[in-house]
């Protein structure tokens, strides 16, 4: 934050008795002259004569004969303009009067710059004054602000679009995570990008081990973001806006579009796995809220590396699952776009 010293010109009298046409007005008398300006005062004495004078600050005329006369056969006239204070000065949009050794004077206040006879705010976030949060320009100073959502974020820079975007969980300054921003020109959602994407990291998979009418297949859902609750840090499961599909695989008939995040299952027996991988994230999964469930099912989970969660599952049509409240039913197509949120993270950091 500096103050702009720089003076102004963009200022206008406004006491009424510093009237353009008055200041400084004076009278000739016969045998002299005076003149007179605000913030001066000017005498004049006559002899053999008179002189008058008026002026803005209340002069008195003295003349030969009158009162105050100074004898020697002589008269002595005198005015006296006030001085400009602050007060008779009008200064322009932030902007505020300051008394110099000229007299007073319009300077732009803190955080404003001399732009001809305008005061234009300075952006201070042009030299990233925040050492940590997010630096917010504001009329005269700025802000470092922790956002939370990306609904504060949007308002706090009303023009951000859908992207990266750094948030921070309650708002804490310690506890900063990499969001990707959806919808902001809508209803803003918090998506967690999830980085490793090789095998069967970030998946949610259904395998018909052994075929049977109407029961065939592969199908692996793979997710590059997953919709996270900033509030609760619970992961939608059923949340399909940044997925892909990869196979092909059918169930009673109906061809699998997706299956939920972390959810692996098979009909006709055997198993298969999917994985919850958030490395290079700065959260961890809550453990032990995996759930099994199905027709004769069969799971288990397993972490072979920090943040790697493998669910391996099945059974006579049986699923192992994320369970933060309850075992979501059939995770495929539509029943896996109601699961909800059902796999509770907890923050870690980087």
């Amino acid at each position: 934050m500096r103050v702009a010293l720089v003076l102004i010109t963009g200022c206008v009298l406004t006491n009424p008795e510093y009237d353009a046409d008055s200041v400084g007005s004076a009278s000739e008398g016969e045998s002299g002259s005076l003149s007179a300006s605000a913030g001066t005062s000017s005498d004049t004495t006559t002899t053999g004569g008179s002189a008058s004078a008026s002026g803005t600050s209340g002069g008195v005329s003295e003349s030969e004969g009158g009162s105050g006369s100074t004898g020697g056969g002589g008269s002595e006239s005198s005015t006296s303009a006030g001085l400009l204070t602050c007060a008779d000065l009008a200064c322009v949009t932030n902007a505020s009067c300051h008394e110099t050794m000229e007299g007073p004077a319009c300077a732009c206040d803190p955080g404003f710059d001399p732009d001809g006879e305008l005061c234009v705010d300075i952006d201070e976030c042009v030299d990233d004054p925040c050492a940590e949060g997010l630096c917010v320009n504001t009329p005269g100073e700025h802000q470092c602000a922790f956002p939370a959502t990306c609904a504060e974020l949007l308002m706090l820079l009303p023009d951000t679009v859908d992207g990266p975007a750094t948030l921070y969980v309650g708002g804490d300054p310690q506890k900063p995570w990499t969001a990707h921003c959806h919808d902001m020109a809508g209803t803003p959602r918090e998506y967690l990008p999830l980085p490793r994407q090789s095998g069967l990291s970030n998946t949610g998979r259904y395998t018909i081990v052994n075929p049977w009418a109407g029961y065939s297949g592969d199908r692996v859902t793979r997710f590059q973001r997953v919709r996270l609750n900033p509030a609760n840090l619970r992961v939608d499961i059923g949340d399909m806006t940044f997925t892909s599909g990869e196979g092909a695989a059918t169930f009673n008939n109906a061809n699998v579009g997706y299956v939920a995040y972390g959810t692996a299952m098979t009909c006709i027996g055997g198993s298969t796995s999917a994985a919850i991988d958030l490395r290079d994230t700065a959260f961890d999964v809550q453990p032990g809220l995996f759930c099994t469930d199905g027709f004769n099912p069969n799971g288990q989970t397993q972490s072979p590396n920090a943040r790697v969660y493998v669910n391996t599952g099945g059974g006579d049509c049986g699923w192992r699952a994320p369970s933060a409240d309850k075992c979501p039913y059939t995770p495929i197509n539509g029943g896996a776009a109601g699961a909800g949120e059902q796999l509770q993270l907890v923050y870690v950091g980087l």
